[in-house]
């Protein structure tokens, strides 16, 4: 169970960097860079502030307990910021040789799962992640939409040069670019990415049901859709006549996976067979919003169900 100070902590990260970048974007034409950072800074402080009543004892006293929760889980933190420091170095390489759909499902499990494996080691610690993982992540989309694409990628050695010359915002633009915007499909590109969008349904779910409940549809999203995807290409020879682009194959690989997730988080199997079927359904549906957004959520609510 995530206790009320993660959550109100979660939130209070996420809330400021949502106004310090938007009130940044604001004030920057009359203000200029400077002064529009020191300003939107300051202003988010003190709006976030009033999440604590303006007590700095409150504050105070709720910024200890995170800290006591980083310390007591200071390995978990280091091996899982390990994996996501490696993940990140080695996605900029990566991506470029294998196929976008490809390297779009790996980044896609990966990012998931290292979620889900913080919110089994904790709770809290794993609603913390979340919150962070969502704060890079909009940076990264607000970087991809701020800035070109470069039309030369540097290698691997060059790009870390970049921080040895204290070009920070041409290692990041290169870096956001190639390890997400190589991610994206067409309808994304001037949007956020289907990741973005995974994981504020994660965050839903995790808002609004039970903790189990939450986590396997964390699991099903994350592992689900990439098996459906990969398998489609690789093998899908029937297509759905609602959506020529998913095949039947595809789907029922889904329904594999999600019945065996289900079944591994203890859930009976008449509820396991249901909630798989569903997604199964639900995935070959083409939508005009985001699947990995509803798909969380759909599978949270018929886990909920009292068979």
């Amino acid at each position: 169970m995530i206790s009320y100070t993660a959550i109100k902590t979660g939130g209070v990260w996420i809330l400021f960097v949502v106004l310090a970048l938007s009130l940044y974007y604001l004030l920057k034409r009359r203000l200029g860079v400077v002064r529009a950072r020191i300003l939107s800074l300051f202003l988010s402080l003190l709006l976030v502030f009033s999440c604590y009543r303006f007590s700095l004892h409150l504050f105070l006293s709720e910024t200890q307990w995170v800290i006591e929760l980083i310390l007591s889980n200071l390995l978990s933190l280091f091996v899982l910021g390990l994996g996501a420091l490696i993940a990140a170095a080695s996605a900029y390489h990566f991506s470029s040789r294998v196929r976008p759909e490809t390297y779009r499902s790996i980044y896609h499990v990966f990012v998931l799962c290292l979620i889900g494996v913080s919110f089994l080691l904790n709770a809290d610690l794993g609603f913390l992640c979340l919150s962070f993982v969502i704060i890079s992540l909009l940076f990264a989309e607000i970087i991809r939409a701020t800035h070109k694409r470069p039309e030369n990628f540097l290698h691997t050695r060059e790009l870390f040069s970049l921080l040895k010359k204290r070009k920070a915002t041409d290692f990041l633009v290169q870096l956001v670019h190639r390890g997400i915007g190589t991610a994206t499909r067409g309808e994304e590109i001037r949007l956020y990415t289907a990741g973005f969008f995974a994981l504020i349904g994660v965050a839903v779910v995790f808002l609004s049901v039970p903790f189990k409940a939450a986590l396997a549809s964390l699991f099903i999203l994350a592992l689900a859709d990439p098996t459906a995807a990969f398998v489609g290409r690789k093998t899908g020879l029937y297509r759905w006549n609602h959506n020529p682009s998913k095949s039947l194959e595809g789907s029922l690989s889904a329904l594999i996976v999600s019945f065996l997730v289900a079944i591994v988080f203890g859930f009976r199997p008449e509820l396991a067979i249901l909630v798989a079927i569903s997604v199964m359904i639900f995935e070959s549906f083409p939508l005009l919003m985001s699947d990995n957004l509803l798909l969380p959520i759909l599978s949270a609510m018929i886990l909920c169900i009292p068979i």
